[in-house]
C-alpha cells in the first residue's frame, strides 16, 4: 500500500471515538463563608534598621470571611487573603481559567506605613491556594520582605447581613 492510500485511513483513525474530550472550563469560586489560613514562610530585612515585627517567620493566622463571589474580572482580594481588617485595597485581581493573580496595598494599623502584596494561585469551586510576596514601605528603617502562603476553603453560607 502506498502512502497516498494510507493517509485517509490515518486521518479517519485520528478522528475516531478514542479522541480525548476537550478540557472542562474551571469552576467559578462559589460565594459563601470561607475559612482562610495564612502563613508567613519567609522574612528578610531590607535595610540596616531593626525589622518591623508585624510579620514573623512561621506566623500563622486563621480567620473566616464572607466572599460574595468572583468573576473573570475579579473580586474583593482583601477578603480572599483574609486581610479585610488590615486596611487593604486591591488592584487588578483576576481569575483567568482557574488562576488567581493580583496586588494588594495595605495600611495595617500597627505598621505605621504600607505593605504591598503580590498574590498568585489557583482556585476550584470551593477552595483556593495562593502564594504571595509582601514588602513594607516605612517612613523609618525596618523594612522587610516576606513570602506568604494562603489557603481558603468554603465552610458554609454567609451569615445574614454579612458583606465581603
Amino acid at each position: 500500500m502506498n502512502a497516498a492510500r494510507l493517509l485517509p485511513v490515518l486521518l479517519l483513525a485520528a478522528c475516531g471515538e478514542d479522541a480525548p474530550p476537550p478540557p472542562a472550563a474551571p469552576a467559578a469560586l462559589q460565594p459563601g463563608l470561607y475559612e482562610v489560613r495564612s502563613e508567613v514562610t519567609g522574612i528578610r530585612a531590607m535595610d540596616d534598621g531593626t525589622p518591623n515585627p508585624i510579620l514573623k517567620q512561621g506566623q500563622t493566622a486563621t480567620t473566616r470571611v464572607c466572599i460574595a463571589g468572583a468573576t473573570a474580572t475579579g473580586m474583593p482580594a482583601p477578603a480572599l487573603a483574609g486581610l479585610a481588617a488590615q486596611g487593604c485595597q486591591s488592584s487588578g485581581v483576576l481569575f483567568p481559567a482557574g488562576r488567581i493573580a493580583g496586588q494588594l496595598q495595605c495600611r495595617p494599623p500597627k505598621l505605621g506605613g504600607e505593605m504591598n502584596i503580590s498574590l498568585n494561585g489557583t482556585h476550584g469551586a470551593t477552595d483556593y491556594r495562593l502564594e504571595g510576596d509582601a514588602a513594607t514601605v516605612l517612613p523609618t528603617p525596618g523594612d522587610i520582605t516576606a513570602t506568604l502562603r494562603v489557603a481558603g476553603r468554603r465552610v458554609g453560607d454567609c451569615p445574614a447581613g454579612a458583606a465581603s
